[in-house]
């Protein structure tokens, strides 16, 4: 059996052999770059799970003591804990937010 593949402007006659040759060729090529895409994305995948596995085990040694060192470097101060003084708190909001925040030692 004989098949015509034209390419480039040339016919080429080629045998049937040849044409399964060319097709089996093709087919490998692709079948090889399937399988190095596959363990690109497995190297890939490790690489990942790896960096994940490690910050948690950073963070498991880090502790709650950590956390609550930087909680506390990121918490804004309340106006209160700056001032220290409730009177001068409950002067201060009188006067900046027109509301009466004197209690009196009855009602505390």
């Amino acid at each position: 059996m004989v098949e015509i593949v034209s390419g480039s402007g040339i016919d080429r006659i080629l045998s049937k052999n040849e044409v399964q040759e060319d097709l089996a060729t093709r087919l490998n090529r692709l079948r090889a770059t399937d399988a190095r895409d596959g363990r690109i994305e497995i190297r890939a995948a490790t690489l990942a799970r790896g960096l994940e596995a490690e910050a948690l085990a950073q963070a498991e040694n880090q502790g709650p003591a950590a956390d609550l060192e930087s909680d506390a470097a990121t918490r804004q101060p309340r106006f209160a804990d700056l001032v220290g003084n409730a009177e001068t708190v409950n002067r201060a909001l009188e006067e900046t937010q027109g509301v009466d925040r004197l209690v009196t030692a009855g009602e505390r």
